[in-house]
């Protein structure tokens, strides 16, 4: 089975110039845990996770051994200023987590992004995902985004191969 196969082609992007919060909230209505960013091109510029934004937060809420990180349940509530109470983040926290939700997707983004051709196989991209440590490819033809497998995709591919076995 072809990578083309098991991609999704409806893809859900971001823009370099887009915030943390506008991707967060993409993220969270589309229900993905990641997407790639692209230019007006279609070109792949850049992969944006929920990983990356993770460690944004804790790069801003780590003060010496003190955490100050908002609980799962504030972190999925999209923009982030809504999720976040009075009660439970100190002043100094709440403005932090305001400057993270306006940075941008470009500076958070990792710019070194595995792609992969829609006429490879799908344990190529399972390889792929595995020796890269990546849960996500971008599929690209003629350097243009045209979908993305996950690893899901690819689960859902063998299982839909075994079945027809």
């Amino acid at each position: 089975m072809l990578v083309k196969d098991a991609m999704v082609k409806e893809v859900v992007i971001l823009k370099p110039d887009e915030t943390v919060r506008e991707a967060s909230k993409k993220f969270a209505e589309n229900n993905i845990s990641g997407s790639p960013v692209v230019n007006d091109e279609k070109n792949v510029v850049g992969i944006l996770s929920e990983a990356d934004i993770l460690k944004l937060l804790e790069a801003h809420y780590t003060r010496g051994n003190i955490v100050f990180l908002p609980t799962p349940f504030d972190l999925i509530e999209i923009p982030f200023m809504e999720a976040v109470r009075e009660a439970e983040i100190c002043k100094g926290a709440k403005d932090m987590l305001k400057d993270i939700g306006g940075a941008l997707v470009s500076d958070v983004m990792k710019k070194r992004v595995v792609t992969i051709k829609s006429d490879s196989s799908i344990e190529d991209a399972a390889g792929l995902m595995v020796s890269k440590k990546v849960n996500r490819l971008p599929v690209v033809e003629n350097n243009k985004l045209v979908g993305i497998i996950t690893r899901g995709d690819i689960i859902r591919a063998l299982t839909k191969k075994e079945e027809k076995a």
